[in-house]
């Protein structure tokens, strides 16, 4: 059985693999951006290359991304189906 937890993703993306290994996790899922709001910062390639790297040292796999609770793909509302599909 594979053991897995929603992970914080505050701080720096990496620090998310430091927890779930902490808790003894071997899978995990984090928000890819703020789960509020429509517009994110980019990540610093930096801190995605030490991701891949923690992830890879504690054989954390696989790793699960949930979107933005704004996203609704199927929304009647024009301005919040374009926003999701600018989003996604």
């Amino acid at each position: 059985m594979i053991l897995g937890v929603h992970v914080s993703g505050a701080g720096k993306i990496y620090q998310a693999l430091d927890i779930a290994r902490d808790l003894g996790c071997q899978t995990m899922q984090i928000f890819s951006r703020n789960p509020q709001r429509w517009r994110a910062e980019q990540l610093d390639p930096k801190d995605i290359e030490e991701f891949k790297a923690r992830r890879l040292k504690f054989k954390i796999n696989p790793v699960f991304i949930h979107i933005s609770y704004l996203i609704n793909l199927a929304s009647p509302d024009p301005r919040l189906y374009n926003g999701s599909i600018q989003t996604s």
